[in-house]
């Protein structure tokens, strides 16, 4: 479908699901692909197998949510006679999830001596942190925080190993003034860090692989 904003006061053609292809929160505006055809009931013939749709600020999304998603949301036709979605929303299989991944901050690059225990510490004041976990990581410096932005700083210790901590809070809020005050300040004199919303550690199935570095001494 063409990117057309127009005006989408008109009357909906439509109700239906589909999968999150973009959002771009700091414009307002997403795309849907694929449109799930078995699950939306009799849609526009205008409508192609192969088409999305667009949305533009109309919709209730949480700013992280994830490309891929399960999406439902309204078809209008806008002031172009062109197709788009409106009322955009996490389906409710998804709403769930939705509210525990806002509690979640993620902080890196976090002192790999540092324990749960010192995230409790330092953290605790802005709300009850429900899990605290570090993960190591070892220090790349391709690895890009933002692509084309920033670079991710280097650890402030010499080893090559840094950790990435998450945090889970009982409270939205909590999480989200965490991000807003703490986000690229210093982290108790150990150096600027990345505070930022996150996803809650869950496993997610078995893959096999090629180990092409190991440090026993850092664990990873």
């Amino acid at each position: 479908a063409a990117r057309d904003r127009g005006s989408i006061g008109g009357a909906v053609v439509a109700y239906a699901r589909g999968k999150l292809k973009l959002l771009n929160t700091r414009k307002d505006f997403g795309f849907i692909h694929p449109i799930d055809r078995e699950d939306s009931g009799r849609l526009p013939s205008k409508l192609g197998p192969d088409d999305g749709l667009w949305f533009f600020g109309a919709h209730a999304l949480p700013a992280n949510t994830a490309v891929g998603t399960d999406v439902s949301f309204e078809v209008v036709e806008n002031s172009e006679s062109r197709l788009q979605a409106r009322s955009v929303k996490l389906t409710a299989d998804d709403s769930a999830a939705a509210g525990l991944i806002a509690c979640v901050v993620r902080i890196w690059p976090v002192p790999l001596r540092w324990s749960s225990s010192d995230l409790q510490r330092l953290f605790g004041s802005y709300g009850n942190i429900l899990e605290a976990n570090l993960c190591p990581r070892i220090y790349d410096r391709s690895l890009k925080v933002n692509p084309g932005v920033k670079v991710l700083p280097a650890p402030p210790e010499t080893s090559p190993v840094w950790s990435l901590a998450v945090l889970r809070f009982d409270d939205t809020i909590a999480a989200q003034e965490m991000v807003r005050r703490e986000n690229g300040t210093a982290l108790a004199g150990e150096g600027l860090v990345l505070v930022e919303a996150g996803l809650p550690r869950r496993p997610v199935g078995w893959c096999e692989g090629i180990v092409v570095r190991y440090m026993p001494q850092c664990g990873v």
